[in-house]
C-alpha cells in the first residue's frame, strides 16, 4: 500500500497512490489510517486523485475511516476522478462526505 502524508496546520493530507480502492486493498488502507488516527491525527483529507476504481469495499472503508475520526475530527475527500465521483453520486455518498475538487479547496474549508 502506497500512501503519502503531509501535515498542514493540524490537518493531515493523505494521498492514496493506488489505482483501485477495492475490498482487498481497502483492508490495508483502513489499517494504515487507523494507525494514523491512533497517533492523534483526527483531521484528515484524503486525496483520491490516483484512484480509478472504487467498489463497495472501498466505500465501506471510507465510511469506517469517517467513524474513526469521530465527531471531534473531520474527514474530507478531494480530487476524485470522474468515475469515482460517479460512484459517490449513484450511492448518494456524496451527501455523507465533504468532497472538494482539489487539495487547496479542501485545506481552505
Amino acid at each position: 500500500m502506497l500512501i503519502l502524508t503531509e501535515q498542514f496546520n493540524g490537518t493531515l493530507l493523505i494521498q492514496l497512490k493506488e489505482e483501485k480502492l477495492m475490498a482487498h486493498v481497502a483492508a490495508d488502507f483502513r489499517t494504515e489510517v487507523a494507525e494514523i488516527v491512533a497517533a492523534g491525527n483526527h483531521h484528515l483529507i484524503l486525496d483520491l486523485s490516483a484512484v480509478r476504481v472504487l467498489d463497495s469495499g472501498g466505500l465501506a472503508c471510507l465510511v469506517t475511516i469517517k467513524k474513526m475520526v469521530g465527531k471531534e475530527g473531520s474527514l474530507a475527500l478531494c480530487s476524485l476522478t470522474e468515475r469515482v465521483e460517479r460512484v459517490f453520486k449513484l450511492t448518494r455518498m456524496d451527501t455523507v462526505f465533504d468532497i472538494f475538487d482539489d487539495t487547496e479547496l479542501a485545506l481552505a474549508a
